[in-house]
């Protein structure tokens, strides 16, 4: 609106999605090949919980050097998941779970990963953090190299990725997983 004549100078519609997941990523290089010991192209930021001491987790950087095993937790962290009821004031990071109430189903290669935490990570402000436990027997999809395998994740009918062909290693968020024994 025009502030001197009060006459709509435009107008439109936008759609706006309740959720929209999507990854944070080590790198922005998604058409490289890495090197030994670095991530992987579009290597999801997410942290192994592959040994417990004292309960904690190792929380080591999920990646070719440090890679998942099958049965472990891994910790995946996301932004688009929309409203959380009893969320902390905007831009406070309390150091306490909140769920996002409904569970997102994640695929991690063809197989679906039991999820044990979905909300906002404690101590951070607005970052969802997706706990899921690695298949025993993960399914690694054409295309990816072994021990490299695409996760997706479906919230509320949308779905992370949704541009993305998981089929190609390049354009897909990934993860490093050790061989089953």
């Amino acid at each position: 609106v025009d502030a001197s004549t009060s006459q709509v100078l435009g107008s439109g519609s936008a759609f706006m999605n309740a959720t929209s997941p999507g990854f944070f990523i080590h790198n922005q290089t998604s058409d490289s090949t890495p090197l030994p010991g670095q991530t992987l192209p579009g290597q999801i930021a997410a942290l192994n919980c592959n040994t417990k001491v004292n309960g904690q987790c190792d929380d080591a950087v999920n990646g070719t050097a440090n890679p998942a095993n099958p049965g472990s937790t891994i910790q995946l962290f996301l932004t688009g998941q929309g409203l959380v009821s009893n969320a902390p004031p905007d831009g406070q990071g309390v150091c306490a779970a909140f769920s996002t109430g409904p569970q997102p189903v994640v695929l991690i290669g063809g197989a679906i990963a039991s999820v044990t935490y979905s909300g906002l990570a404690p101590c951070f402000i607005g970052l969802w953090q997706i706990n899921a436990v690695i298949p025993t027997n993960p399914s690694n999809l054409p295309g990816f190299p072994t021990g490299v395998f695409p996760v997706l994740v479906d919230f509320q009918g949308f779905y992370s990725n949704t541009k993305a062909n998981n089929s190609n290693p390049h354009l897909a968020t990934t993860i490093a997983i050790n061989a089953p024994a």
